[in-house]
This record gives C-alpha cells, sequence and structure tokens, in this order.
C-alpha cells in the first residue's frame, strides 16, 4: 500500500514537471549546417509559452563545446546568459546570437540552451553544427610600427581558391573601433578560379589618444556551391599614451643641462694659459 502511495506521489510530480516544462517550449536552429574556422553563424532560439497565462523572467543560459564562441558586444565568449523579461499567453520570443568556429579539430559541436524561471535551470535543448575546413586557404598576419609619428597598423590577406569550382563575389575589409582610419579600400573580386588567388595589405592608423587593448577585425567572405561564407578573425593589440610628465621633465634637465654646459664654456675663454706667467 506504502508503496502505491510513492508511485502515485511520483507520477504526481512528473505530471506537474511535464506541466511546467509545457509552459515554455524552447527550440533552436542555426543558418549553417558547418562553420569552417572563423566562419560566423547565426543560432536562432525560438522560445514559445505554451500557456493560458503569461510567464515572466525567464533565465536563458548558452553554452558550447570548446570549438564554437558567442559574438557578444564585439568581443569572443564562452557562455552568454539573458532574462526574458515576459513572454505573454501564446505568444513567442525569437533570440538570434552569432557564433564562431574557432577550431575544426573535432567534427561536430553540441550547443547546449538551459532555460528556466529559477536556477538551477530546469530545462534544455541542444543543437550540433560541423566543425570543418572549406577548400580554400587564408594567409593573414597584423604588425604594428609607427610611421610618422603615428601608431599604424598593417594587415595583410591572402585567399587561395583550392576547390574545384570558381569563387565568387570575394570580399575582405577591416572592422576598426571608432576614431581608427582606414587608408587602404576593401578588396573584392567578382570571381576567384580554381588555383587562383587574392590578396591585399590594409593600414589602419590609430588616433592619437588611443589607449588600452583594441580589437581589430579582419572581415571575409565568398559564395561557394554551398552558399555565401562569412568569416571575422580578430587581432588584439594594446596602445600606450607617451608620459608626458616624464617628457617634460627630461627635456627640462637635458635644456638645463645644455645651459650649464654653454656658461662654463663661456667662462673658460677669459681663463689665460700659462704662457704669459712671467
Amino acid at each position: 500500500m506504502q508503496s502505491h502511495k510513492i508511485i502515485g506521489l511520483l507520477l504526481c510530480l512528473i505530471a506537474m514537471a511535464s506541466m511546467v516544462n509545457a509552459s515554455i517550449l524552447a527550440s533552436t536552429s542555426i543558418d549553417k549546417k558547418s562553420l569552417a574556422t572563423n566562419e560566423i553563424g547565426i543560432l536562432t532560439i525560438k522560445l514559445l509559452n505554451d500557456s493560458d497565462t503569461e510567464v515572466k523572467n525567464i533565465i536563458i543560459r548558452v553554452q558550447a563545446d570548446n570549438q564554437i564562441r558567442f559574438i557578444i558586444e564585439g568581443q569572443e565568449e564562452t557562455l552568454l546568459a539573458k532574462v526574458i523579461e515576459s513572454i505573454p499567453a501564446g505568444e513567442g520570443k525569437e533570440i538570434q546570437i552569432k557564433i564562431k568556429s574557432v577550431s575544426s579539430q573535432k567534427e561536430t559541436a553540441n550547443i547546449y540552451v538551459y532555460y528556466g524561471q529559477e536556477n538551477p535551470l530546469k530545462y534544455a535543448n541542444v543543437t550540433m553544427v560541423e566543425t570543418k575546413e572549406l577548400p580554400v586557404n587564408i594567409n593573414s598576419s597584423m604588425q604594428k610600427k609607427n610611421l610618422n609619428q603615428k601608431d599604424t597598423l598593417l594587415i595583410s590577406f591572402k585567399l587561395t581558391n583550392n576547390s574545384i569550382g570558381a569563387l565568387t563575389k570575394a570580399s575582405a575589409e577591416i572592422l576598426a573601433p571608432t576614431g581608427f582610419e582606414s587608408v587602404a579600400a576593401p578588396l573584392y573580386a567578382e570571381s576567384v578560379a580554381q588555383n587562383a588567388s587574392i590578396e591585399k595589405n590594409f593600414e589602419i592608423i590609430a588616433p592619437l589618444d588611443t589607449t588600452g587593448e583594441q580589437t581589430i577585425i579582419l572581415a571575409y567572405g565568398f559564395f561557394d556551391a554551398n552558399g555565401p561564407h562569412y568569416f571575422e578573425k580578430q587581432f588584439k593589440t594594446s596602445f600606450q599614451q607617451p608620459n608626458y610628465t616624464l617628457i617634460i621633465a627630461l627635456g627640462l634637465i637635458v635644456l638645463i643641462t645644455a645651459i650649464y654646459l654653454y656658461i662654463k664654456k663661456d667662462k673658460g675663454t677669459n681663463i689665460k694659459g700659462t704662457s704669459w706667467k712671467k
């Protein structure tokens, strides 16, 4: 008899959990079947309130395997957390998240979406994306130099098409923080034949008052037989403003030293040599 009560209680708990789970239904999808290194995709999360009442404060936490990063305000993150304030009864909410593949060492990567109204989050949804390279070789690098008294970033880019068909609408450009000046125009090629290459050197001048770590993005893309591909490679570099107080102090020391040596030399011209002594 006691066992029947326990089983009945468990069934009630399962039923209650199912009812709560049914109030918010979640589904996820990615706009691409596979991602190459540095390739960008869009993760779409759809939430549906399948109940007769409004649901408030839905917590969402998104994580993924090591090959995937989430692009949040231009930065690559391994975790995304968000709170949906409210979803009315019978309505839905759609969230789109920019994702990026940073490695193709494993063939697939899982993206996990956890959700609920309180921690620990009780419900989860998982979607998978392939991570594999395309038959396109990319060589790029960045150097920072001081040219004409200005901090200048030199970024080289070369794309080689190793696929069996042509690439179309290939392009590359630099996305830099506000105030940075891009000297070179974006690269564009209507077609890149098999085994052919396109390349360009970009020059970006930093504002004089730039400080701290800055992120420069090399954005490039093309179309192949499977459609469009868009990539972003990040270069991070630090800037440090000169210590003007120290420069002024050193300048004053040099000036005082120069004046002292000049006065000493001037006095020395009035000293007579030993030849006049009697």
